[in-house]
């Protein structure tokens, strides 16, 4: 999770300097006329300002994020199952309990499908889930890769992965 931040402003420092020196250049000269050439960078530095304490009272803040998939998780071993949402900034998180509508073992075929397993034929161990217009992938490597295949640019996007749990059902939130 990331929280947002706001930079500081790059021009403070050029400005102040170039406002210092042009106050020393006017020397006794009019104080009123020296306090303007200050004026720009005081601004700044209110800015900049803002921006700091802004972003410190709202670090601990998450962007937010939204839910993609439900997915029902079973253990390898098929000992213990649980539920969770994923989110697109990658988070999990954890549901007391859940009912999934779609498995891959009922998926029916059709041209999308058909097309994800060409593209993943490299791959032994390959799961398609199917919810309303989704398609999700469950590839399994060293340890269980789930994406979310976007048909419009023909690729597969990173979810989660787990070492020691694989997805056995899905539901849109």
């Amino acid at each position: 999770m990331g929280s947002r931040r706001h930079e500081p402003n790059p021009w403070l420092s050029p400005l102040l300097g170039a406002n210092t020196l042009a106050y020393a250049m006017l020397g006794s000269k009019n104080m009123k006329a020296k306090r303007l050439f200050f004026l720009p960078s005081i601004i700044c530095l209110c800015t900049v300002i803002h921006y700091w304490t802004t972003s410190l009272r709202n670090d601990t803040d998450p962007i937010p994020s939204k839910p993609v998939v439900l997915v029902q998780l079973t253990s390898i071993d098929q000992s213990t199952t649980q539920c969770g949402i994923i989110y697109d900034n990658g988070g999990l998180e954890t549901l007391d309990s859940c009912v999934m509508t779609a498995y891959d073992d009922t998926l029916e075929p059709d041209e999308t499908t058909r097309h994800i397993q060409e593209t993943c034929q490299d791959y032994q161990d390959i799961r398609i889930f199917h919810a309303g217009e989704e398609y999700f992938v469950e590839i399994h490597l060293d340890e269980y890769v789930f994406y979310r295949y976007d048909k419009h640019t023909d690729t597969l996007q990173l979810l989660f992965n787990w070492e020691d749990m694989k997805v056995t059902g899905i539901a849109l939130p």
